[in-house]
């Protein structure tokens, strides 16, 4: 989404290309948003307010009014109206600070607007980027359209040398239609996906080209911007109102590799470990607090560790009675939030692991 003037680089030869070509090799999902409700889930998502060109001469003002959930989707609406110095209104929602990851296959289901001047995108950027900035953080556009073109872009940024450099493709769709807009990020590569289909590659191992940024924690961004260098000014023939609709967000763990996240020099599994698979049930509120219990579906659920280890991650899964995880979080915190999501009624098994201890609790999602 953050484009400036830069210095395209050209890629060794990729290494093997990834096996898994959809979610559905994706056996576990980490986390995810339906949208479903009539308000925007906060225990995921931070709604970004202001202006200033975002470096790029946009043209919006972001507004917390141009957010909102309904029929089971996300609605960003760029509006033509006079606000805060600006000709034009927009949304922006970001989930930094709550949901982060360093890898998987992560989608969002989506229908364009068109229009000269709509710039509408779902990148991520770099956790670290408070204290490094940009481009040194990282930036992966999973998908950016501009205008009325018939193609969508994925693209990389990062530094190298001090220097800014990008490396990314395009590829031919009908925007305004529903489609999957996915990456598939490991360790060796990220690739580019629409509609399960992939289009393009980019070759990250072991940090090649200055590619060490994304061996790193990424968090998640939707907007729709107005204007800026790169799709121009809207004019006379833009719609407005215009919205981005998003059907759900989702993350997947690759089910063949198990990969692990690191996070603050730390790796922690996001399979569960043979000690919390063995946990026994704990005592209600014993060594672990979890609340609301029950829990309304597609509620979260919050996490507290008592017997604390600060010096170690605190990792926590929703498991079903047959013992898949459903979805999970690691943070370096006390506290930690799950998401019931969209998973049916019944019992549950919330496990969680703080440093040597583990502890299971059984939960009612209704």
């Amino acid at each position: 989404m953050k484009h400036s003037t830069k210095r395209k680089f050209s890629f060794f030869p990729f290494l093997l290309a990834a096996l898994l070509s959809s979610s559905s090799s994706y056996a576990q999902l980490w986390w995810g948003d339906e949208f479903d409700g009539n308000t925007l889930n906060t225990s995921n998502w931070n709604i970004d307010q202001g202006n200033g060109g975002f470096g790029n001469n946009e043209l919006q003002y972001y507004r917390a009014q141009n957010i909102s959930v309904s029929g089971g989707q996300l609605v960003i609406t760029a509006r033509r109206e006079n606000f805060g110095g600006n000709a034009y209104t927009s949304g922006k929602i970001t989930s930094s600070g709550k949901r982060h990851w360093g890898s998987g296959w992560i989608e969002a289901r989506m229908s364009i607007p068109m229009g000269q001047g709509l710039w509408p995108a779902f990148w991520m950027l770099g956790t670290n980027i408070g204290s490094i900035g940009w481009p040194k953080c990282g930036e992966i556009d999973i998908m950016e359209h501009i205008n009325n073109e018939n193609q969508t872009h994925g693209t990389i940024h990062w530094d190298s040398n001090n220097q800014h450099v990008s490396y990314g493709g395009s590829v031919a769709t009908t925007p305004a239609g529903w489609h999957n807009y996915q990456i598939n990020w490991n360790s060796t590569s990220i690739s580019w996906y629409v509609d399960g289909v992939k289009f393009w590659e980019a070759n990250i191992a072991n940090n090649i080209n200055s590619t060490e940024e994304f061996h790193r924690d990424f968090f998640l961004i939707l907007n729709l911007a107005v204007g800026g260098n790169w799709p121009g000014s809207p004019n006379s023939s833009t719609p407005f109102p215009s919205a981005l609709r998003v059907d759900y967000v989702r993350v997947y763990q690759p089910a063949a590799s198990r990969e692990t996240n690191t996070k603050e020099g730390r790796t922690f599994s996001t399979e569960l470990t043979p000690q919390e698979k063995l946990a026994p049930i704990s005592e209600e509120g014993k060594g672990v607090n979890v609340f609301p219990n029950p829990v309304v579906k597609g509620n979260s659920l919050t996490i507290k560790v008592k017997d604390y280890d600060p010096t170690a991650l605190v990792h926590a899964s929703l498991v079903n009675m047959e013992g898949n995880v459903i979805t999970n979080s690691t943070e370096h915190s006390q506290t930690v939030s799950l998401n019931t999501g969209a998973v049916p009624n019944g019992y549950y098994i919330v496990k969680v692991a703080n440093g040597n201890n583990t502890y299971s609790q059984k939960v009612l999602v209704q």
